[in-house]
């Protein structure tokens, strides 16, 4: 199979690491599309007149798409998403399946498992956008973090390439990101 993408930039790591934050920077600071899933979710949930927008309920959706079939989901948000673009940045993974399918559709890819605190993942949860979630608690952030959609998240850690610790500061981590991603981008 001919890979489709030439160039995929994999953003992976656990609830509220602050991946969708590094992902738009990274699109803006390098003029790389964008790829999220739950953006499209987003979109599906419009598509399909399910109003509904709870972080719970876009969590489970997500869950059956991957349980029904995950490379589908995936040609869906590249899709909605990028459709044609050389260069990816794919934000959001979070099961094998996904990024075995990344991997495949790829010419070259560079994941990157960015890794937070308890307490610091539990902050940004609770700071927020509010579209999704207008009242927020520790509890929901637990049943978020544990919702079966998350099981796989950490098992993908040890095959990224690159492993950030994330900081307190989004300018902290985005820099560290750009010094990694940096001369790697300039080699792709």
């Amino acid at each position: 199979m001919q890979a489709l993408i030439e160039n995929s930039i994999i953003l992976i790591g656990q609830i509220s690491t602050g991946k969708s934050t590094l992902a738009k920077r990274l699109s803006d600071e390098f003029c790389i599309p964008k790829a999220s899933f739950g953006a499209y979710l987003l979109h599906y949930c419009e598509l399909m007149a399910i109003p509904d927008h709870r972080r719970k309920d876009l969590q489970n959706l997500g869950h059956e798409m991957i349980l029904k079939n995950p490379i589908s989901f995936l040609n869906n948000v590249i899709e909605y998403s990028v459709k044609g673009k050389q260069q990816v940045i794919f934000e959001g993974v979070r099961h094998h399946a996904i990024l075995k399918g990344i991997t495949d559709l790829s010419s070259k890819i560079i994941s990157i498992y960015i890794d937070a605190t308890y307490e610091q993942r539990l902050t940004r949860y609770l700071n927020r956008d509010k579209s999704i979630d207008n009242y927020k608690t520790e509890n929901d952030f637990i049943t978020a973090a544990n919702h079966p959609v998350e099981s796989e998240v950490t098992s993908l850690k040890e095959k990224c390439s690159i492993i950030i610790q994330s900081s307190n500061s989004a300018d902290e981590d985005f820099n560290k990101l750009k010094a990694y991603i940096g001369p790697m981008l300039v080699a792709l």
